[in-house]
């Protein structure tokens, strides 16, 4: 008896928008061929939407080689970026459209870049995403 009370009260609540990584090549491909972009100091991003297939935001980071020769400053970057998604998650839920989203390094030779730098210019994308009042 008991046992069919606790299967009766099963309740799905709605899946809040999650930040994953955008990890598949074709899609990765298709955002930087068919997507938009937006610049700020030391970031740009390349965007595209879902087209109503999944409701997640997905963010690639990429740092060229050309830029930063060395792999762990290249690793350094790329951890600064993904520490302000993570302090910034409310605020890209709640202003990014859901779609796969590219975020490129494009300084030159700054391998210490400072992460306030990194945060400002990833804040500064935020707001003009929801300043122009993107649809993508």
């Amino acid at each position: 008896m008991l046992i069919e009370k606790i299967t009766i009260l099963k309740i799905k609540f709605p899946v809040a928008i999650q930040i994953k990584r955008l990890k598949n090549k074709v899609q990765i491909d298709k955002v930087f061929t068919k997507g938009k972009s937006l610049k700020s100091n030391s970031l740009v991003v390349h965007y595209i939407s879902n087209e109503g297939r999944n409701k997640d935001i997905f963010v690639g980071i990429n740092i060229s080689k050309k830029n930063i020769s060395l792999a762990v400053n290249r690793n350094k970057i790329k951890r600064k970026i993904r520490a302000c998604i993570i302090l910034e998650e409310k605020s890209i839920r709640d202003k990014l459209v859901s779609g796969n989203y590219m975020i490129l390094f494009k300084g030159r030779n700054k391998k210490d870049e400072s992460f306030n730098s990194i945060l400002e210019s990833l804040q500064e994308l935020i707001k003009q995403f929801s300043l122009k009042n993107l649809s993508i």
